[in-house]
């Protein structure tokens, strides 16, 4: 019986970079499942991957194993792929539409992650998790930050606006766009040369920038 040919997948991986530092510390964390890694498919004689460019996509091709401005590390059999050579071919064009240079991130959308959607593709394994294991931590720090930024921002919000309608006798707009809220004291607020809290209310967080005395005609202006 005809049997459709297949062809072998490699995932091949790379410290990044080519300064020796990294390829150290790679010596040190993978016995531990982690490391700082970039890989690339090879598939039909050619090495697939995915960088940052800053036009068109950033799948890019090469021979095998020669990547540059990486170091070649070690391969890994991912098994047999019965997808054609045409047919993954016309695959990576739809791809190359999705997989924009610009759209690059470190963390979250990676060579690692580029690989991962080819080689599912592909129909064969999927990348090992010590190599993605690094990124995935990184990504999920990353998250965590920008919520915690989000939260810290919100607070920030309510607090300056809560400063402002209960307790600001007076505000205008500040030469960098600030707001900025002069503070009577409750005592002496009549008297010329009043002693005036100066707060700047911006959207993440106030400020105390101090008190001065401020003249008659200072306080009419304000």
């Amino acid at each position: 019986a005809w049997q459709r040919p297949t062809a072998p997948v490699r995932l091949n991986i790379y410290d990044v970079g080519t300064r020796g530092e990294v390829k150290m510390m790679n010596r040190v964390l993978r016995p531990l499942g982690a490391g700082a890694f970039h890989c690339g498919v090879e598939v039909f004689g050619v090495e697939w991957s995915f960088g940052d460019f800053t036009q068109g996509t950033g799948i890019f091709t090469c021979s095998p194993r020669t990547c540059p401005n990486h170091t070649y590390s070690e391969s890994v059999d991912m098994g047999d792929s019965t997808v054609s050579e045409g047919e993954f071919r016309s695959m990576m064009k739809i791809m190359e539409a999705r997989w924009l240079g610009a759209d690059y991130d470190l963390f979250s959308r990676n060579c690692c992650h580029f690989c991962e959607e080819v080689l599912a593709l592909l129909e064969v394994s999927s990348v090992p998790a010590w190599v993605t294991r690094m990124a995935n931590a990184g990504a999920f720090v990353e998250a965590a930050g920008e919520r915690l930024e989000q939260h810290r921002r919100s607070v920030g919000a309510f607090l300056s606006a809560s400063v402002a309608q209960g307790f600001c006798c007076q505000s205008c707009s500040g030469p960098t766009g600030e707001v900025v809220c002069y503070m009577r004291d409750s005592v002496a607020s009549e008297g010329a040369g009043a002693p005036l809290d100066v707060l700047v209310v911006k959207e993440d967080w106030p400020q105390w920038l101090g008190t001065r005395e401020l003249s008659r005609d200072e306080l009419a202006r304000k």
